[in-house]
């Protein structure tokens, strides 16, 4: 999430060039240049202790991934982030850039510190959600029967080799995939509410997949695999139905956060686009 290069790290270069261009020529330097040097000279430091701190940041987030409620994380968000992210915002906002260009260039960077304190406002809002999906643990146990499912499923395959898999795996995958691509990815993505993903789960899949599971198997590898990996799928849906609210408030607050962010670092990079247009052009 954050950007690749310091921002405007060849201001002292530039100024430098500033000062010889003003001690070769009696004229001095162009409204233009001298608008420029004005601007970078307050713009700079800024944004060098932004990225300081935006680095000390991620660090944090890195150490997260294991425990999205992680205390350390959101202690540091409140206390030092969030006020430091506040006066940034507030001393963008004070910078008065004289010239068209460099006005155009400024609302990017006001629009760069506005998105990076929604980032931390919204991160730090949903720590109740993580902590509740933590003390919950239903969250995790879903990701690791989905690891489960898919091992089984590679594993019944694989049992198989060049034969022709039983009619019931085929049958348990046309129950699985409508499913995901109509109810459980578009809850991923907010646009079904998870009251209806849980109807479709205890109305249909569910029974789909018991009724299923109730077939007869063989005494083979091959059956013992396909019955243990229906039986995997029948409990990761059961526990979805009972979590699914709770999910998609995870990925709601995961989502939102992350927009944020790329919203900071698109308008970043146009900021430093504008900047080094400028300067070719000073």
């Amino acid at each position: 999430m954050r950007h690749s290069t310091r921002p405007l790290a060849l201001v002292p270069v530039l100024l430098a060039g500033v000062a010889a261009v003003v001690g070769s020529t009696c004229c001095g330097p162009s409204d233009l240049e001298r608008q420029y040097g004005a601007y970078v000279s307050v713009a700079d430091p800024l944004l060098e202790q932004e990225s300081e701190r935006w680095d000390r940041i991620v660090n944090l987030i890195k150490k997260r991934q294991g425990d999205a409620a992680m205390p350390r994380y959101y202690a540091y968000l409140r206390e030092t982030a969030l006020p430091y992210y506040t006066e940034f915002r507030d001393a963008v906002l004070t910078i008065d850039p004289e010239g068209a260009r460099l006005t155009e260039a400024h609302v990017e960077l006001v629009r760069f510190a506005e998105a990076r304190l929604e980032f931390l406002h919204l991160e730090s809002n949903g720590e109740a959600v993580y902590r509740r999906a933590s003390e919950d643990g239903s969250l995790i146990a879903i990701q690791t029967l989905v690891q489960e499912g898919e091992m089984l499923r590679i594993a019944y395959l694989k049992s198989v080799g060049d034969d022709v898999p039983d009619a019931k795996f085929g049958e348990m995958f046309q129950i699985i995939d409508p499913f995901t691509s109509r109810y459980f990815q578009p809850m991923q993505q907010q646009l079904v509410d998870p009251s209806e993903v849980q109807v479709r789960l205890r109305s249909h899949v569910i029974p789909a997949l018991k009724e299923l599971q109730r077939r007869k198997f063989g005494d083979s590898e091959q059956d013992r695999l396909l019955k243990l990996c229906i039986a995997k799928w029948v409990e990761w849906h059961e526990l979805l139905a009972k979590t699914c609210p709770l999910l998609q408030e995870v990925m709601r607050t995961k989502t939102n956060s992350e927009q944020a962010a790329k919203d900071a670092e698109a308008a970043l990079g146009e900021f430093l686009k504008h900047l080094e247009k400028i300067r070719l052009d000073r």
